[in-house]
């Protein structure tokens, strides 16, 4: 199974993986953390799509700087903010949290555009039935709630590319 040409992850962890698989950056799951927002979330707790939204979209941002950086994301969590920022800093390249956040955004905006520039257009995107079919970590996903997450996430995306 792939989603629009992008490729699947090994798991169905619900809608944030689901989600994930259909809108990253470099056509690839490993984009964004959609996979353990499903994780720290409770069986059963109600999605809250906008949150859900937000969050992809910002871990995914997150993820650009570190991959420009050649972080690997495995070691994501001992590359913080302040850790990079300490690292530039020690060769004498100062930069400031929101300095960090524009190349972020930046090196965002170019993967979108790329993908774009080759076809690639969200408005396209369908979900396998077989997503719907079998249950996730949190059981059987609902077709029109992960429609509706990928509706939002459109949107947003147009807000955050039109302030670029």
């Amino acid at each position: 199974m792939h989603i629009s040409g992008n490729e699947m992850a090994g798991y169905h962890t619900g809608y944030g993986s689901l989600t994930g698989m259909a809108v990253g950056a470099r056509n690839s799951h490993l984009d964004n953390g959609g996979y353990s927002l499903d994780q720290t979330m409770k069986k059963g707790e109600p999605i809250d799509t906008d949150a859900m939204v937000d969050a992809l979209m910002k871990e995914e941002i997150e993820r650009c700087m570190l991959n420009s950086l050649i972080i690997c994301l495995f070691a994501r969590k001992v590359y913080d903010r302040k850790t990079i920022l300490s690292a530039f800093k020690a060769i004498n390249e100062e930069m400031t949290d929101e300095e960090l956040t524009a190349v972020a955004r930046r090196n965002y905006a170019v993967k979108l555009r790329i993908k774009k520039a080759l076809g690639f257009d969200l408005n396209n995107v369908k979900f396998p039935k077989r997503f719907f079919e079998t249950p996730s970590m949190h059981g059987k996903l609902d077709e029109t709630v992960a429609y509706e997450i990928l509706q939002k996430y459109r949107a947003k995306l147009q807000e955050v590319m039109g302030a670029e």
